[in-house]
């Protein structure tokens, strides 16, 4: 009886860690829904993408420790160790969430700021060098047919001229 008894509380402080670890689980889409705020839709696709690995977790807790028999206590034991969760490390870190939020943005404007955004301006410069001068290019050529036509209109006007505008 007293091997039940420790096998017992052995399943049952290892579904609190379970619980525990899902808790932490949990924070990342929790975290993932702070950073980037979205629509009912997607928040719903994110809830199952949370609960869809963990019902073949349980099962395989269960089936590992307990021979594969459900029982009340283990189930208990995680919720315990979700709540516990929550109302510890989970509270802590929702209050520095935005901090570290700030903190995440703040390194990722940097990285902008000085490896993307350096090229993007050479890129920039580039282009406008190379349209400032096919624009010319193609100004230069329309006044040279311009000046082809109008020499051609002379052309035309003198030969009218000497043949008297016939």
């Amino acid at each position: 009886m007293d091997y039940t008894a420790n096998q017992d509380s052995f399943l049952f402080f290892s579904a609190i860690l379970l619980g525990f670890l899902i808790g932490f689980y949990y924070e990342i889409f929790r975290f993932l829904r702070l950073a980037l705020p979205h629509p009912g839709f997607l928040v719903f696709l994110e809830d199952l993408l949370f609960l869809l690995p963990l019902s073949p977790v349980l099962i395989f807790f269960h089936y590992a420790l307990s021979d594969g028999i459900l029982r009340w206590f283990s189930l208990t034991g995680c919720l315990l160790g979700f709540l516990l969760y929550l109302g510890t490390v989970g509270k802590l870190l929702l209050r520095f969430s935005a901090g570290i939020l700030f903190c995440i943005r703040a390194v990722l404007k940097w990285l902008f700021r000085f490896f993307v955004l350096p090229p993007l301006i050479v890129f920039k410069n580039i282009t406008n060098y190379l349209y400032a001068k096919w624009k010319s290019t193609v100004i230069i050529l329309r006044k040279n047919r311009d000046k082809k036509l109008l020499k051609r209109k002379k052309k035309l006007l003198s030969r009218y001229a000497e043949k008297g505008f016939q």
